[in-house]
């Protein structure tokens, strides 16, 4: 029994001459990997999971309810500053043809002018909702591109930390392998001394 206990001293001993385990040496660096990865990835994966539910609602609203969401668009609408005196230019322009042309005051002349007013209210209008649709397409864009931005990260860092992992477990296991196969050698070693 103390034969054994001498041979497991001895090996112990022969492998810290030899400079230890190698899969020891290589972890101190693997285990670091996580920490230092995480560091840098966690606040894309963090925007992420914060956009995620919002972005979720808006294309949610977008699918199941379009025309909701141009109501609510267009709820916003107000009178564009210039669109009084834009009409009024436009009124103005058109009456002075039709006194030109001895119509002013006729029922085509308001007719026109009722055209004209028409026309520029629903340009008016179709402009604001475009630059409206435009600004909320532009935040969607953002936050999708945040989304994917996050979704990479992860991926990217879960895919490292998972090689990391395999690293770390081929090397404990061949630092085991060799302890194993040393102190296989040794007893070997040992036990042909015995008997002798």
């Amino acid at each position: 029994m103390q034969r054994r206990d001498y041979a497991a001293q001895a090996a112990g001993g022969l492998g810290t001459l030899l400079g230890g385990n190698p899969s020891d040496a290589g972890m101190e660096y693997l285990d670091k990997i996580s920490g230092m990865m995480k560091g840098y990835m966690d606040p894309y994966i963090n925007a992420g999971k914060e956009v995620l539910p919002s972005l979720q609602n808006q294309y949610g609203q977008l699918v199941n309810d379009p025309s909701s969401k141009m109501k609510q668009f267009g709820a916003g609408f107000q009178e564009d500053p210039g669109y009084q005196w834009n009409l009024g230019e436009a009124l103005r322009g058109s009456n002075q043809a039709a006194a030109a042309g001895g119509m002013a005051g006729s029922p085509m002349a308001q007719q026109q002018s009722g055209q004209i007013a028409s026309n520029m209210a629903n340009n008016t209008y179709q402009q604001y909702l475009q630059n409206t649709m435009g600004l909320y397409g532009q935040g969607l864009q953002g936050q999708q591109s945040l989304y994917d931005t996050s979704f990479k990260g992860a991926k990217g860092l879960s895919e490292d930390l998972a090689q990391a992992l395999m690293s770390q477990a081929k090397m404990a296991y061949e630092g085991q392998a060799s302890d194993n196969q040393g102190l296989g050698g040794l007893l070997s070693g040992a036990a042909g001394l015995m008997m002798l």
